[in-house]
């Protein structure tokens, strides 16, 4: 696959399309170079987002791979969250230099992933799932998988929602909790539109809850979905890689239908548990 390609994905692939309307997608511009020369003078300041812009270039329109390198390295020591988790992919998944960053690449990772996670989203998911992989070691590895999935959601990563309710529905990371695992199970399900695997999962938790608890719920998933609708638009951040490629129209005919299969599936569930 071509590997920017690739980053893309990496980058941009996360949050809920049904939330996001856009009318264009956004992507990394060739710099000139008068602009290129200012910014590197600005990450000699210690500007993070210079030195990402800097990177941006040649990753994606010069392809000099050692100016890639070097500037991909820089703004993630200046504390680019995005590059620090790119970075901290390209160590586990590319075997790429290491040491500026840690004793081992598993270290490393670690430390860019925990660093990146504290502002963005995708860096806490990204460091969930390797926790829960095992990646980083046996030892609490579901707990701190849990931990940062909470710190993902808490950042509005729609990823996180999913591996959350599945962690909290059979508390391996702890005690089970059917309501915070349906709470979150609700959002996804509102995410991904016609997912037959997250309804799946939707309907297993159901089963454990009372329709008192699931009506209780339903408010919690309205008040966060009706915020999320009304902040600039519309955005789940960082924005999902999908939905800045859906016009507007089609994003409006997407949340119809999932507005009205979430009516569809509660009217159901009200008549099933009285």
């Amino acid at each position: 696959m071509n590997k920017c390609f690739v980053i893309l994905i990496l980058l941009n692939t996360v949050g809920c399309s049904s939330f996001m309307p856009r009318k264009t997608m956004a992507h990394s511009k060739k710099i000139p170079f008068k602009e290129r020369k200012a910014l590197v003078e600005k990450a000699a300041t210690g500007d993070a987002y210079a030195a990402w812009s800097i990177w941006n270039h040649h990753a994606f329109f010069s392809r000099k791979k050692k100016q890639e390198a070097k500037w991909l390295d820089r703004a993630a020591q200046l504390g680019h969250p995005q590059a620090q988790r790119w970075l901290a992919y390209e160590i586990i998944e590319r075997g790429r230099p290491y040491q500026l960053f840690g004793k081992t690449p598993k270290d490393a990772s670690f430390k860019l992933l925990t660093a990146a996670s504290k502002t963005d989203g995708v860096a806490a998911y990204d460091l969930g799932k390797r926790h829960y992989e095992g990646y980083f070691g046996a030892v609490d590895r579901h707990m701190k998988a849990l931990e940062a999935f909470q710190l993902g959601a808490s950042l509005h990563n729609a990823q996180c929602w999913k591996p959350l309710a599945e962690i909290l529905h059979i508390g391996v990371g702890g005690e089970p909790d059917q309501s915070d695992a349906y709470y979150y199970i609700c959002l996804a399900t509102q995410c991904r539109f016609g997912d037959e695997e997250h309804w799946d999962l939707r309907r297993k938790i159901e089963a454990e809850l009372s329709l008192a608890q699931a009506k209780t719920i339903w408010e919690r998933v309205d008040s966060y979905i009706s915020k999320e609708r009304k902040r600039s638009g519309g955005r789940i951040n960082p924005p999902p890689f999908g939905g800045t490629g859906i016009l507007e129209n089609k994003w409006n005919e997407r949340l119809k239908a999932t507005d009205a299969y979430e009516a569809q599936h509660r009217n159901k569930l009200k008549r099933s548990l009285r």
